[in-house]
């Protein structure tokens, strides 16, 4: 379900969304593909209706929040051109969680069973990804090509889309090799850095700049570090929430312990384990298919009794207080809003 935005009138939401309707209803109608493809342009519309709605909304929203606050009387067009643009990022991040729940062998997201899960898709869910991925390149095409700042909105698509196949690269590998080559916070941080920070949170608000032309290099280089902490808030809340948050609210079964997953947990658990306690872990972490109830709550007792609730709990308080500094040393050409906002969101979330 979507966070609320208090920036966003309620009308404003209802045309969010509503602005997603009409760009599926446009999926089967693509002229160019008309007369060959409708049996494979149906299965798209219904690949993106099943994956796309039902999230957070954090990155697609930030896109119409940050454009609002960067703008004093945005019209309607611009606002509308907010909308698609907070779309064409929710499909984009949408086309890398279906390959990653078959890479991981997920069975839910977004309160629902995985596309690879449903019946006769499989492996195909690995083609739809990238159909989604196209479905973007058309959006964007159809809705800015004759605007001044496409080259620059299409650079920072392909960019980011390098950027976060990069850090789900480092996060595919280090997750096999696990244990084998020792955890390290550093390469936790690099890892988050690339698969999250960037298409999650730099993504939405470097939209907003192009579309409001504000897109002073200055600014880009201030809000990359501010952004990115943020990413990395984010993704250590993700992997706490696998293993300790309630199904029910985040929609999905934890998999982490299971597909030996390079999470913050389990860093930081080797940051503080004894050799009996890393044995334990070695012992019960990652064991694919093999995985059992036994398993992973021997796991979860170490982390218990090594104390990372408190510590993520303090790494919470502690990361969320360093942004609200970055967001408060911000220039005065940079509204506050922006961030501050997805900041108070995040904080503490549960799902």
């Amino acid at each position: 379900m979507a966070f609320r935005r208090k920036s966003m009138t309620i009308a404003e939401e209802d045309a969010f969304v509503l602005t997603f309707e009409e760009l599926i209803d446009e999926i089967e109608t693509l002229p160019e593909y008309q007369d060959d493809m409708q049996e494979s342009l149906a299965m798209l519309r219904r690949a993106v209706c099943y994956n796309v709605p039902g999230g957070k909304q954090i990155r697609g929203r930030g896109v119409v929040a940050a454009y609002r606050a960067l703008v004093d009387e945005p019209n309607y067009d611009t606002i509308k051109e907010t909308y698609i643009l907070g779309w064409c990022i929710e499909i984009f991040q949408t086309c890398f969680l279906v390959i990653n729940d078959l890479i991981e062998n997920s069975e839910n997201r977004r309160g629902k069973l995985c596309w690879y899960l449903l019946d006769n898709i499989g492996d195909i869910a690995i083609s739809d990804a990238h159909l989604m991925s196209g479905v973007v390149n058309i959006v964007l095409d159809r809705y800015f090509y004759d605007k001044p700042y496409y080259p620059d909105l299409i650079k920072l698509f392909h960019n980011i889309h390098l950027t976060t196949c990069l850090g789900l690269c480092m996060d595919t590998q280090s997750s096999k090799t696990g244990g084998s080559e020792g955890y390290s916070m550093e390469r936790y941080s690099k890892i988050v850095k690339y698969k999250t920070g960037y298409n999650s949170f730099f993504l939405p608000v470097s939209c907003s700049m192009i579309l409001a032309n504000k897109t002073n290099e200055d600014d880009y280089k201030e809000i990359e570090e501010l952004v990115l902490e943020m990413g990395l808030l984010f993704q250590a809340q993700d992997d706490f929430l696998d293993c300790f948050g309630d199904p029910r609210l985040t929609g999905r079964f934890g998999t982490d312990i299971a597909e030996n997953k390079y999470s913050w947990l389990i860093v930081k658990a080797f940051e503080k384990a004894n050799s009996e306690q890393k044995e334990l872990l070695l012992a019960n972490y990652g064991l694919g298919k093999q995985s059992s109830v036994k398993n992973e709550r021997t796991v979860l007792n170490i982390y218990k009794d090594l104390g990372l609730l408190h510590d993520y709990r303090k790494f919470e308080d502690a990361t969320y207080a360093s942004i609200c500094d970055r967001i408060g040393k911000l220039g005065n050409r940079i509204p506050t809003s922006i961030f501050a906002e997805t900041a108070e969101i995040i904080y503490r979330r549960n799902k």
